[in-house]
């Protein structure tokens, strides 16, 4: 349980980087299926984080 917890965590470790990167561009620049796809990072970091 705790290497899945481990390769789990640092997944999210790295969509918490390309979050911040999504983040620092232009609202323009991000497509909405990116969009889409930062949002379903964001449910999923939630989840693990309850």
């Amino acid at each position: 349980w705790a290497a899945d917890r481990a390769t789990a965590e640092g997944a999210l470790a790295r969509a918490d980087r390309a979050l911040a990167g999504l983040a620092a561009r232009p609202a323009r620049e991000i497509s909405e299926s990116g969009a889409a796809v930062a949002a379903q990072l964001r449910a999923e970091r939630a989840a693990l984080d309850e």
